[in-house]
């Protein structure tokens, strides 16, 4: 399989990285039997159009005016006919788009901003609303398409955020902030979820809670999308879901386990990669060819956990994505925990070294993950390769 051409759109800052010699060879190299298994690689997926906002997603212009502490105001509740305005686009009478203006459009970035964003509720539906719209749209399993219609509008309670208290509309009492900006709660899967054909998936996770732990909101977004994606292909029937970002520098934490029913962060690690002969760099090259060294990027799935002479307890990896990560069992690419090189390095002085394509993390917390994600859910490669993201049946 020829390589990827790639376009890396940023390069992370360089660590201190050697060659830890290890897996990719043309043959058995882990002592591992589940490795060896192949499991037919597929494409497949629909999804809203995502890719168009993908670079410059949470940028924009619509930001919240400061308040005295140089914090957003977060003030709510719509003006004028903003209540009036809101229940047409409820009841599917008016639809929003980029460049909608009027007191329809303030409501919206009411809900956002109570959703998390930090937009200026000035009734301009700019570029700025239009990712924020997106992102709401990705994180309840809504077509990603930034379009408010029915189906959006409802998704945030199908209410209207209450207008602030007047002499003629109410109480003119002081009323705490709270009482008028209590967030939309999240969906729930009533008795747990199950995978049902043709339905999508109910994601507890939004694009912005796991930011402190170092997941992106760009990130998480498209990891989202192409779960969703995945779930509606009949790819996993698990709501586990683990994003490497490798974008970030080795020195940071960027494996995580997401259980994305019940909205937590199961675990945020360190984990290796491959460059191939890139050794010592930063991630920038990713590859599906064998006897490459480097790691694939894409969406994959845990299959049997084996027992390695080396590296002990490992988990097999089946990409799922051909021409991008489909050679991943052949090259026994699997996930388990690096060597005693690694851990000395680590532990003097935070370095993380490079594997030959491997996700190999820190073997005190290795066996921990494996574990937990074993046995089909779903493990996202993510790198800001233009090719992949154009191209991937899951990204859009």
């Amino acid at each position: 399989m020829p390589s990827q051409s790639r376009k890396p759109l940023q390069r992370p800052a360089s660590n201190l990285d050697i060659l830890n010699p290890s897996y990719d060879q043309q043959g058995p190299s882990h002592g591992n039997q589940a490795a060896a298994q192949d499991l037919p690689a597929q494409g497949g997926g629909s999804g809203g159009g995502l890719l168009d906002s993908l670079m410059s997603v949470f940028g924009g212009h619509d930001k919240a005016p400061a308040g005295p502490t140089g914090q957003p105001t977060g003030k709510a509740g719509p003006q004028g006919g903003g209540a009036e305005a809101w229940a047409q686009v409820v009841g599917g009478t008016l639809t929003l788009r980029l460049g909608s203006k009027g007191p329809a459009v303030q409501q919206l970035q009411t809900l956002l901003n109570q959703n998390g964003s930090s937009l200026t509720a000035d009734g301009d539906f700019g570029k700025g609303t239009r990712r924020a719209v997106i992102a709401f749209q990705t994180a309840n399993g809504l077509g990603a398409d930034g379009v408010v219609g029915r189906g959006t509008a409802q998704a945030f309670g199908g209410s209207p955020a209450p207008a602030a208290p007047t002499r003629e509309n109410g109480p003119t009492r002081e009323v705490a902030d709270t009482e008028h900006e209590a967030p939309a709660k999240k969906p729930k899967a009533p008795g747990g979820q199950k995978w049902v054909e043709g339905e999508p998936p109910v994601i507890n996770v939004r694009p912005g809670d796991f930011v402190r732990e170092g997941l992106t909101q760009e990130v998480l977004t498209v990891a989202l999308t192409v779960f969703k994606n995945a779930w509606m292909a009949g790819k996993t029937k698990k709501m586990l879901y683990t994003v490497i970002d490798y974008s970030r520098p080795r020195r940071d934490k960027r494996l995580f386990v997401l259980d994305l029913e019940a909205g937590k962060m199961l675990f945020a690690e360190h984990v290796q990669d491959g460059a191939g002969k890139n050794a010592g760099a930063d991630p920038l090259a990713h590859s599906n060819e064998r006897g490459s060294g480097e790691s694939s990027v894409g969406l994959s799935r845990t299959g049997a956990v084996g027992e390695g002479e080396k590296y002990g307890k490992n988990l097999a990896l089946h990409g799922l994505e051909p021409g991008f990560n489909d050679n991943m069992a052949r090259r026994q690419v699997i996930m388990h925990g690096w060597g005693k090189k690694s851990s000395e390095a680590f532990e003097e002085d935070g370095s993380v070294y490079l594997s030959e394509g491997c996700p190999a993390m820190d073997p005190r917390v290795a066996g921990k993950v494996i574990e937990t994600i074993k046995g089909g859910t779903l493990v996202f490669s993510y790198f800001p390769d233009e090719k992949y993201l154009r191209e991937s049946k899951f990204t859009h």
